[in-house]
């Protein structure tokens, strides 16, 4: 990804939005900034409201990730 592009996806998640949600929630996340389906998350707490991969996961209570 050029270096104009990873700008940009910082400026957008960085805009709030009614709509905004974290990777926290998203069965996808790995944790660390780490994503199974490789959407670039630019640091913690980044707004990722226009993610098509986003599936709402529940946190494990035995191990405490999300699934």
């Amino acid at each position: 990804m050029p270096y104009i592009e990873i700008i940009n996806e910082m400026i957008k998640q960085s805009q709030p939005s009614e709509y905004a949600f974290t990777c926290t929630s998203c069965k996808n996340y790995k944790g660390s900034l780490s994503c199974e389906k490789k959407v670039f998350i630019a640091f913690e707490g980044a707004n990722l409201d226009h993610c098509s991969f986003y599936e709402v996961g529940r946190k494990c209570r035995h191990c405490g990730r999300i699934t």
